[in-house]
């Protein structure tokens, strides 16, 4: 197991598991005014006190190769790389096996040209300190593939006995999915330069000179790359550490890649995390037993799987889920906010954490889990939109705002929403040229006992012409209250039961200087209707035709 905290004498830096050490010291600086826009990752961004960028020594002998070593014996952690050219297998000089070794740490930069040392046996060209570097299993080597690689190499080619290599990948798999999909940490290597990318916000640089020919000496270029890859290594770790014990519950750290068994082709299985017990017989971890443990001890509920599984770590909290229980506990049991895009939302994150690094601040500064999850879920077109998220200001929106639309509408494209099967139709207005409708018995009250007389304000069509006064209307049934306001109401007497067809509608008649309104109950067994004595509907009182206005 590793030292939980360790500092070195020589060094101004220290590690310790369990305690976030991120943004270092030397960290990330935004471009000055005038500066070329930043297409790929660099070292040389990185300033630490006084302005000061990470020293780049390089050594092409044995004695230099030992002084330099020195200084790195006492660090926790290092960045590690190698280089070697394509064709070296067919040399028999041991400097063609392995032509380069790179170490980084937060400030210093160690480039061992291996092709320049004179000798021809291990001895010969390893300087001793950086022999007790690679063969420490309490100095991690951080790095991609440093064990199938980097470590197969010294070991066949130079007969040493590697230790100490801390796959990054597998500390990758565990942050990105060991919350929610803690099946999917496994062994599986991630390039670099993805890893740069995702978690720093730049990719790395993997050109041509990859391939050069790293037995000569080395020109500027070459030594930028080299350098990239180890420092790369050292940041990526720290970055992701951070981000492991912001999780919870916080996993241990993956064990070191030679824990495994040995295999001649290693296969991809469930990363390992180191154990609480010092034990060597007790129980492998895995994140994803982990994290079924964790659950159960904490007696978390785990009945809405597939909720979970959508939901962003660490974006839940107590009102989210007195929410839940609530729409679980209703009658349609379906909520009809929309879910979460889990790819908008990891695209938010990778942005989330460009903008923090180039501003030199947190990542909570820029905007909360709460936030980029309402982002996600509700996908604001524009700034009013962005307004209506919550925990959004006037002072984000202005300085984030338009990136964060960006995404989204780039997101929207790609990914356009779906309506589901079982959504219910929207109710289309109906459009008609018909006159005001009484819809219930407050809104008959309401009209003017004046104008009773006026048979359109009985009615919810208009009558169509002066001569035809047998339009049908849908009327809702007057009960005692209402004739009794009515005045001049004739007397009511019942009227046999209309028929199935003709329930709930009204007919007008003419009775010579009178009008006959009849009235039907919607119950089946009776009918209702009253008459209107000495009212008088003149000419010039009739509704007007057709006049194609809506409601």
């Amino acid at each position: 197991m590793m030292d939980g905290a360790r500092k070195s004498e020589n060094s101004e830096t220290s590690f310790d598991r369990d305690k976030i050490q991120w943004p270092l010291s030397y960290s990330l600086k935004p471009p000055k005014p005038g500066d070329p826009p930043r297409r790929w990752w660099s070292h040389s961004y990185y300033r630490g006190p006084r302005d000061r960028p990470a020293q780049i020594l390089y050594s092409d002998s044995l004695s230099r190769s030992e002084s330099i070593a020195r200084i790195f014996l006492n660090e926790p952690v290092l960045g590690f790389d190698m280089e070697w050219p394509l064709d070296g297998y067919k040399s028999t000089r041991l400097q063609d096996k392995v032509a380069l070794i790179q170490i980084a740490c937060e400030r210093r930069i160690a480039l061992f040209h291996i092709a320049l040392h004179d000798g021809q046996t291990s001895q010969d060209i390893i300087a001793p300190s950086l022999r007790l570097i690679i063969e420490s299993s309490s100095i991690l080597k951080t790095g991609v593939s440093v064990l199938h690689a980097d470590f197969k190499k010294l070991k066949e080619d130079l007969h040493l006995q590697p230790r100490g290599a801390f796959e990054l990948s597998h500390l990758h798999h565990l942050v990105c999915h060991g919350s929610q999909n803690p099946e999917r940490v496994t062994t599986k290597l991630c390039a670099l330069s993805k890893q740069v990318e995702y978690h720093l916000g730049l990719p790395l640089y993997k050109g041509s000179v990859r391939t050069s020919n790293w037995s000569f000496p080395l020109n500027g270029q070459q030594k930028l790359y080299a350098s990239d890859d180890a420092y790369a290594g050292y940041i990526l770790f720290h970055c992701m550490n951070a981000e492991r014990l912001k999780m919870t519950p916080v996993p241990p750290l993956p064990k070191l890649a030679e824990s495994y068994l040995p295999a001649k082709m290693a296969p991809i299985t469930l990363v390992q995390l180191e154990s609480t017990i010092d034990d060597a017989q007790s129980a492998v971890v895995t994140a994803k037993s982990f994290s079924t443990t964790a659950k159960s001890n904490t007696g978390r509920d785990d009945d809405n799987r597939e909720a979970q599984a959508c939901r962003p770590p660490q974006a839940e909290d107590s009102h989210a889920k007195e929410k839940a229980k609530e729409v679980r506990s209703s009658s349609s049991g379906k909520s009809s906010e929309p879910g979460v895009s889990s790819k908008l939302y990891g695209k938010l994150v990778s942005h989330r954490k460009m903008t923090a690094l180039a501003r030199d601040v947190p990542a909570y500064i820029v905007a909360s889990n709460k936030v980029l999850e309402g982002l996600a879920r509700h996908r604001p077109a524009n700034k009013s939109q962005l307004l209506k998220i919550h925990g959004v200001g006037r002072h984000k929106v202005e300085i984030y705002g338009a990136e964060w639309l960006q995404i989204i509408a780039q997101d929207l494209a790609e990914n356009p929403r779906k309506t589901p099967k079982n959504a219910a139709t929207p109710l289309q207005p109906t459009t008609s040229n018909r006159g005001p409708r009484i819809r219930n018995d407050q809104e008959l009250l309401l009209a003017d006992s004046e104008n009773i007389s006026k048979a359109s304000d009985f009615t919810c069509d208009r009558l169509e012409s002066k001569s035809d006064h047998k339009d049908n209307c849908r009327v809702e049934p007057l009960r005692s209250l209402v004739l009794d306001t009515i005045p001049n109401a004739g007397d009511i007497h019942r009227q046999p039961p209309p028929r199935d067809h003709d329930r709930k509608r009204g007919i007008i008649t003419n009775i010579h200087r009178s009008k006959e309104l009849h009235l039907y109950h919607p119950s089946p067994s009776t009918g209702l209707s009253f008459q209107l004595t000495d009212t008088r509907l003149d000419t010039n009182e009739a509704p007007a035709e057709n006049d194609d206005r809506g409601d």
